[in-house]
């Protein structure tokens, strides 16, 4: 069973998780863990993640920076689609 086979159901969503998801992501050492978080804060928060993924695009790696593009495209908010306008004329390399 792959990670994503584990997520047939409604994701969880809003206030009762997004802190804590936020709180285990900045506690996380790897890159990896990291972008996971940072994926599953795009499909559970919606704009009021969008400064967190936001803080997300100055990682040093450059995996976790996709998954933050990756998952502010996935809000779709007009501020989310701001700031990958404005990180992706500097950073096109974070745009897999």
């Amino acid at each position: 069973m792959t990670f994503e086979d584990a997520f047939h159901e409604q994701w969880p969503t809003g206030s009762k998780v997004v802190p804590r998801l936020i709180k285990e992501m900045h506690a996380s050492d790897d890159p990896y863990t990291r972008g996971k978080f940072v994926e599953i804060l795009g499909k559970a928060g919606g704009t009021e993640v969008v400064s967190e993924l936001a803080k997300e695009l100055e990682h040093e790696d450059q995996g976790v920076r996709c998954w933050a593009v990756s998952s502010l495209r996935q809000i779709g908010s007009p501020e989310a689609a701001l700031i990958l306008k404005n990180h992706l004329a500097d950073h096109p390399e974070d745009d897999a």
